[in-house]
């Protein structure tokens, strides 16, 4: 069993492992003020409905069985159902849905440089990317930098030497 560690959110956020996994916190846990435990049920309950009422999904599992992978629904091997959306993370930490789950990013994932999935993903999604800069006219031979919606640029050398 995982225990957590939180301090600041009385365990009463989806990113407390226990209450995540709509369990109370155990003794081994060492978190500070914790809220998840019989003594403050109607908190948590509270805290429950909230979340539950901004994502009706918040508390569901977010592997499932992928569907057609045997070709018997369901009884597919284990993958992402609604995969990740990581930016920074490359999926190489604890936030990867898919990382956290052993699993390698699918197709369904939007995530951005990502360092977790297998070759054959990897060569699918790097030969969509270039069918679309094809059919969107970049070329991408440019040396030009797009930071914030706006062009930047490129400093070059000066070619004058001193004069």
């Amino acid at each position: 069993i995982k225990t957590c560690k939180c301090k600041n959110s009385q365990c009463l956020k989806l990113y407390c492992e226990c209450f995540a996994n709509s369990r109370y916190c155990a003794p081994e846990c060492k978190c500070l003020g914790c809220k998840n435990s019989q003594e403050h049920d109607a908190v948590r309950a509270l805290a429950i409905s909230n979340i539950i009422a901004r994502n009706p999904r918040a508390f569901e599992s977010k592997l499932a069985r992928a569907v057609g992978v045997t070709g018997q629904g369901g009884s597919g091997a284990l993958g992402a159902e609604r995969g990740c959306n990581c930016k920074k993370s490359n999926c190489l930490k604890k936030y990867c849905d898919c990382y956290t789950a052993g699993l390698p990013c699918t197709e369904r994932c939007g995530c951005v440089g990502c360092q977790n999935m297998s070759s054959e993903v990897a060569e699918r999604r790097m030969h969509l990317s270039s069918v679309k800069r094809e059919r969107d006219g970049g070329g991408g031979g440019g040396h030009s930098f797009v930071r914030k919606g706006k062009e930047a640029e490129v400093d070059t050398p000066s070619t004058d030497a001193g004069t």
